[in-house]
């Protein structure tokens, strides 16, 4: 009895002390109004206000005059006045109807501190209105203006405050409206500010590596999360937090085992599982961490290694799904996985919990939710409700005020995957008897796709991400292509088949076209010189930092890789700023360089009557291949099926193609049936490829696409042949026809047409380089030993390069010579440079293939001149023939081409390249080159002098050597135009030792390639 009479005692006082403290305010603002409650602030600091107290304050504030508000925030402070305008605060305990005039109040409020400029006072009304309007949907739509309001007067605010507002301004329009480019100019104020040290940057680093997260720019976002990662006084929270980041960003990547190794750091780093019950951070981190192990197991398709993460976010399902917008996050992967799963019931179960939800009907990010609910019915084939799911997606993500096609401008990325997934549920209504009304969809849908695409690729700041990026723009494409041809047939306008040349000029070497933009913007957008050094500076110091970087990797060297990572992470801050400020000031320039230079095709006809040429661009899709043929007079496309015979093999009897063509080795055992089968393969091709746009034009101009690129059409056979014996000399070759030279698309090579050439200072002379591979390696790093091991004397390109140094002026580096120094010293100097040198391809990581120069030990250049090194090249060549192995080959880039040296060598300056497909042979390289040479000084087009030196080749050639495995590999890609070239003196003497020397020497000499 004792001790329940103590309890109601204790009981009795707490209520007492609590009832003293809720009606302690309210009797002094009755009794003394402001002056009793500046009594209190003044003598009882450590008051402790509750919510009652924080409500009789806002009554207080509600009804007091504009200078009794000011008195008031200056005598109780900003904290305290916060906490009683806010409706996270009063909330609690009050209902919200007998707050809804707090907007008012507080927007009056504001406008006198701003009329009397009080920054400070205004700029914390400015942000409770912003917050306060979460919590009313008729209030939600301003919140965005107020952030801006706040950021607008940001510079009048003090540092701390900055900082504040910054963060919640950006991570309002990321998180909530997902409106990226105005996130991140409110995120870079901190960034580029001179005011604040780098600890206080660190908040602002998260949310940039969550901004470029969400952007798809993922190595930006790497770089801004390893300055919190690699920080030894951050605190756990942040760590935690950007670990799962970095696990989210490397899945993206699909670096699925660095991404794997974050978020099990990750998970040894939560609380206890009690904490879910009480700690808001420990719910949104354990979402996080387990629904992303849960989504690289469903990347893979590993349903049995996701059952445990299903079973941890089920087990606290209640406690994951009570925490607002990260809910969602542990609801998406589950709707998946349980679709893959093809779990009816419990999908349903989550499905109706959505449903029962209103908290994120209208917020941006509730969009990824109903996509994945669309994937879910159509994969039931409920395509009528998969459809408005879809279309309820893109209307979160809508732009209400923008034209009909630029519509989407929250989370981008993610509205170019529900407009991708959705053009695939109208193509299959399409071919189930879809109606008219559905083809206009189709057809609007896929502008709609290729626009956003446009959009987010000029937002994105680095390659990598732009080359991602453009995974999507095959499909879009194609479904584009179809949606136009379908049109293009019912009503024969014009109108379409200009769309469609645009469209495959626009899905090919889009990264190219966008360097040349680049180039042009900064010469004629009007910008300052000073600027444009400055511009060019930056870009060149990225480049360099960029090489050194991947060099540091290459070799392993951990300090280094950091060391660069950070300076490079500061280069592009800066350049960031510049290019902001740039674009904002100097509109002609942003509109040169972000302008699509698709040419039309009357000016392509224009350029071809000159020429006499026929210009074919094709696009290989997966069902369809289009074939755009353009002569001076006419305009025409053809489309053939892919799905059926006779082509239902294309993609297969390419490859087989090309490597009937290319391995030298299976020559010597090549019988009659084999040599029959390849003759009719090779014809087989000609005829879907090329016969029905063939006409009486002198040269052929190639556009190609996907796989085509790694077919020389030279070796196509314009006629069917069966044949009794092997005679390779005797073939139809589209070679005997044509002057055959290739373009990457008609844009870019109209563009280069126009553009001034630029005159070496030994224009006319070559720069010619043949290296050797048999010195010892003395003192030199393991990395560089291994790549050189196995590489074989090339004794015919010594022999070219001999040649020419004989019979032409310029300037040329044989063996001890021919390092990577003396060729950057030099190159820039000569309007021709041929380079007779070992190249290796690096199919995983294109940018790491290269061309191997002379060993000497030197310490600054490796003497391996590799892709990501080309860009700081400033060339200023006609003609760059790399006559070494496999130079035009390399790994395939959708929406790009190939990513192979040949065309790295086009970023650098060079209008013309004569590149090679494959391994090819010393001595028939060597007779070549040297017909091409003599043809080039007799004045013949590149493309003619090509043509030439080939037949002459297989005109002296016999037996199996006239196999296009020796004369095919050579392709000339760009400017076909005439290049000076200087002779020492007349040559026809030459020929007659040369030709006694060749008769004997071509035989099997099989150039070696270096992997």
């Amino acid at each position: 009895m004792f001790y329940k009479l103590l309890f109601a005692v204790f009981l009795l006082i707490t209520f007492s002390m609590n009832c003293f403290g809720q009606t302690k305010v309210a009797q002094i603002i009755e009794k003394e109004g402001l002056a009793g409650l500046e009594k209190l602030a003044n003598q009882k600091p450590s008051y402790k206000w509750d919510v009652s107290d924080f409500f009789q304050l806002y009554l207080f504030f509600e009804q007091s005059t504009y200078d009794e508000k000011v008195k008031l925030y200056d005598v109780l402070g900003k904290k305290i006045i916060g906490n009683a305008l806010s409706l996270r605060t009063l909330t609690k305990t009050v209902k919200q109807e007998e707050l809804n005039g707090i907007y008012v109040v507080l927007d009056d409020f504001r406008a006198g501190l701003k009329q009397q400029e009080q920054w400070a006072k205004w700029g914390l009304v400015t942000k409770k209105l912003a917050e306060n309007s979460y919590y009313n949907q008729d209030e939600f739509p301003y919140i965005g203006q107020y952030y801006d309001e706040l950021m607008a007067a940001w510079n009048k605010m003090e540092k701390e405050e900055q900082i504040i507002y910054a963060l919640v301004a950006g991570n309002h329009f990321m998180g909530v409206e997902e409106n990226f480019e105005k996130a991140a100019t409110y995120f870079l104020k901190v960034v580029h500010s001179e005011v604040f040290d780098e600890k206080d940057k660190r908040r602002i680093y998260t949310s940039l590596s969550e901004l470029y997260l969400r952007k798809k720019d993922l190595n930006r976002a790497l770089e801004h999360g390893s300055k919190i990662l690699e920080s030894k006084t951050i605190e756990e929270s942040l760590y935690l937090q950007q670990l799962t980041r970095s696990g989210n960003i490397y899945k993206e990547l699909g670096n699925y085992v660095a991404a794997e190794k974050c978020f099990l750091e990750a998970k040894d780093l939560l609380p206890p599982k009690e904490r879910l019950n009480v700690d808001i951070y420990a719910k949104i981190n354990y979402a996080y961490v387990y629904s992303g192990l849960l989504g690289i197991e469903l990347e893979h398709g590993n349903i049995k290694k996701a059952a445990p993460y299903v079973a941890v976010l089920d087990e606290n399902l209640e406690h994951l799904l009570a925490q607002g917008q990260g809910s969602y996050m542990v609801m998406n992967p589950l709707m998946q996985y349980y679709t893959m799963t093809n779990d009816t019931s419990n999908y349903l179960n989550l499905e109706h919990f959505l449903t029962q939800r209103r908290d994120a009907s209208q917020f941006a990010f509730f969009a990824k939710t109903l996509t994945i609910r669309g994937d879910y019915w159509f994969q039931q084939k409920k395509v009528d409700q998969a459809l408005r799911l879809y279309n309820r997606a893109l209307d979160l993500l809508k732009n209400k005020d923008a034209n009909e096609l630029v519509v989407y401008t929250k989370d981008e990325p993610h509205a170019l995957v529900t407009l991708t997934k959705k053009l695939d549920l109208l193509y299959w209504k399409r071919q189930h008897g879809g109606n008219v009304k559905n083809e206009q969809d189709f057809y609007t849908t896929s502008q709609q796709a290729r626009v956003l695409l446009d959009e987010i690729r000029q937002t994105l700041t680095t390659k990598e991400a732009k080359q991602k990026l453009l995974n999507y723009a095959p499909k879009i494409y194609e479904y584009s292509l179809e949606a136009i041809w379908s049109l293009y047939q019912a009503s024969e306008n014009e109108a379409y088949l200009e769309e469609m040349f645009a469209l495959i000029e626009k899905s090919k070497a889009i990264l190219l076209s966008e360097a040349l933009n680049e180039n042009l913007a900064q010469s004629f957008g009007g910008v300052p010189d000073s600027l444009r050094v400055e511009e060019q500076d930056l870009r060149n110091d990225i480049k360099i930092y960029t090489s050194k970087f991947l060099d540091a990797q290459r070799k392993n060297k951990t300090l280094n890789i950091a060391t660069f990572q950070d300076i490079l992470f500061q280069k592009r801050a800066s350049l960031d700023k510049l290019k902001q400020h740039l674009e904002k000031s100097y509109p002609k320039y942003y509109a040169l360089k972000f302008q699509d230079r698709i040419t039309s095709i009357k000016a392509v006809q224009e350029v071809l009557a000159k020429q006499n040429a026929t210009f074919i661009s094709y696009f290989v899709g997966k069902r369809n291949l289009y074939v755009l043929s353009l002569t001076d007079q006419n305009a025409s496309i053809r489309v053939a099926s892919l799905t059926e015979e006779p082509n239902a093999n294309f993609s297969k009897n390419l490859l087989l193609l090309k490597r009937k063509l290319s391995k030298i080795s299976d020559i010597e055992s090549f019988t009659i049936k084999e040599f029959n089968a390849l003759s009719s393969l090779s014809h087989r091709l000609y005829q879907l490829l090329l016969e029905p746009e063939r006409n009486d034009s002198k040269k052929l101009i190639i556009s190609a696409d996907a796989l085509l690129h790694y077919i020389p059409f030279e070796v196509l056979l314009t006629q069917a042949t069966e044949s009794e014996t092997i005679n390779f000399k005797a073939l139809p070759y589209l070679l005997r026809d044509y002057e055959i030279s290739y373009q990457y698309r008609a844009s870019l090579w109209l563009a280069l047409l126009k553009q001034p050439s630029l005159s070496p200072q030994n224009d006319g002379g070559i720069l010619g380089m043949a290296a050797t591979y048999h010195q010892p390696f003395i003192n030199i790093p393991q990395d560089r030993m291994e790549l050189r091991q196995n590489l074989e004397e090339l004794e015919g390109a010594k022999n070219e390069v001999y040649f020419l140094e004989q019979t032409y002026k310029g300037q040329f580096w044989m063996e001890a010579l021919a390092t990577e120094a003396n060729f950057k010293k030099s190159s820039e100097n000569y309007g021709i440079v041929h380079l007779a040198l070992h190249g290796f391809v690096n199919n995983r990581v294109p940018m790491k293939s290269g061309l191997v120069f002379t060993e000497n030990g030197d310490t600054i250049e490796d003497n391996f001149l590799f892709a990501y090194e080309l860009s700081n090249l400033n060339l200023k060549t006609n003609l760059l023939v790399l006559s070494a192995c496999s130079t035009g080959d390399g790994s395939y880039q959708k929406g790009e081409g190939v990513l192979s040296l040949g065309r790295g060598f086009m970023y650098a300056g060079a209008s013309s390249i004569l590149t090679t497909l494959w391994q090819i042979n010393d001595a028939a390289t060597q007779k070549i080159m040297q017909y091409f040479y003599q043809n080039l000084y007799e004045g013949m087009d590149k493309d003619v002098a090509l043509q030439q030196a080939k037949l002459s080749y297989i005109d002296d050639a016999n037996g199996v050597i006239a196999h296009p495995v020796f004369w095919g590999a050579y392709v000339l890609i760009g400017d076909t135009a005439p290049v000076a070239i200087y002779s020492k003196h007349s040559f026809w003497w030459w020929w007659i030792p040369v030709g006694l020397m060749l008769a004997g020497a071509i035989g099997f000499f099989i150039r070696k390639k270096g992997s």
